[in-house]
């Protein structure tokens, strides 16, 4: 057998029974061994909450959690659960995006390197780690999304189109993130305290050592994104402002741009202009600050320098900077490298790098 129950409370005098006036809520429980069917039961309970008006201060604060089932003693607000189980869609949606982006780029990109268009630091691997960069995504995205859905639940969004004000949200955005990214890397690979940290969050993402390619950006732990990615782009979200292309557009320009800088690719070409609008008139205004993909292939291989996402500045400041020595060469040069032997046993450190087909060889 199932009990149902419910109780209304005006949230000053506590519970009582009775009608349902202006100033008082529902919340309904339930009690069962099998929670959907006997969920189903009390669903005109939950319609209940359609009708009560929102006319108290505790009642508009309260409002995400007011309908509440009690599953076998636990009590669980459905309120949240449907906002988690949209976080969790809307994360799937844009993780799924994102992968497909990602392997545009990457086809884009190799089609313009086998033409002679770009160079690159070392040779091209096949490697996707589909899976892996697809859990990565998502633990960035489920925190800004949760945070709009909560948060920002009654944003009226706006569609209007200002390029300048994109433009600015965008440097302002790259601000935000880079000073916050810059900390938090520079402290998992820097304070002993946070070595587990670093072992168990970050450490992956350094098994790809010389060879980089678009999907090295997504070739890490769970709580890493989560943390360097997630965390700021829900702060982002909480003052990017109403408007959908002055937030969103910044999440799209770091995408891109995390995407070059683990490309591997030299990234003074161009061609990268084509993969977001955003590109050209914030590289003319940031200029030589920008790390590029050589500064970031410095980090993948020493470890002890450049920390920053989007900027050099930081970096010069902590005295962390280190130029690239690296030189970029075209297709043809990496061809003939990777036909040696020994050149290829030469990049054995890149532990995530076993049975690595070489796209060149594919030519």
């Amino acid at each position: 057998m199932c009990r149902l129950s419910w109780v209304i409370s005006d949230g000053e005098s506590g519970n009582q029974t009775g009608p349902i006036s202006e100033d008082v809520y529902v919340v309904a429980t339930i009690d069962c061994g099998l929670p959907w069917p006997q969920i189903r039961r009390v669903k005109h309970l939950l319609g209940v909450l359609g009708s009560c008006p929102q006319s108290t201060m505790s009642h508009q604060l309260l409002e995400p959690f007011l309908v509440h089932i009690r599953i076998d003693g636990f009590e669980v607000p459905t309120a949240l659960l449907v906002i988690l189980l949209q976080t969790f869609i809307y994360s799937a949606i844009c993780s799924s995006v994102a992968l497909v982006y990602f392997e545009l780029m990457y086809l884009a990109t190799r089609s313009l390197y086998f033409r002679g268009f770009l160079k690159r630091y070392a040779p091209l691997d096949s490697t996707r780690h589909i899976s892996i960069v697809f859990w990565s995504l998502m633990s960035a995205f489920l925190l800004p999304i949760f945070t709009a859905l909560t948060c920002q639940s009654g944003t009226q969004r706006s569609f209007a189109f200002n390029p300048i004000s994109c433009c600015a949200h965008t440097l302002l955005y790259m601000a935000i993130h880079d000073v916050l990214f810059f900390y938090m890397h520079f402290a998992m690979h820097k304070f002993h305290s946070l070595h587990l940290v670093y072992k168990y969050v970050h450490a992956m993402h350094h098994d790809a050592v010389h060879l980089m390619n678009a999907y090295a950006i997504g070739y890490a732990d769970f709580g890493d994104d989560f943390l360097t990615i997630g965390v700021p782009w829900a702060i982002w979200t909480l003052i990017a402002g109403s408007n959908w292309w002055n937030w969103m557009l910044p999440f799209s320009f770091m995408l891109s741009a995390t995407y070059i800088g683990h490309s591997g690719y030299r990234s003074a070409s161009p061609w990268f202009t084509l993969f977001n609008p955003l590109f050209l008139p914030i590289m003319l205004l940031v200029g030589k600050q920008a790390l590029s993909p050589a500064d970031h292939q410095v980090h993948h291989t020493y470890r002890r320098y450049n920390f920053g996402l989007f900027l050099r500045l930081l970096d010069k400041w902590h005295k962390t900077y280190r130029k690239s020595d690296k030189i970029a060469y075209d297709v043809h040069y990496w061809k003939e490298w990777v036909q040696v032997k020994e050149n290829r046993d030469s990049l054995a450190n890149n532990k995530c790098d076993e049975g690595i087909k070489f796209e060149e060889l594919a030519i």
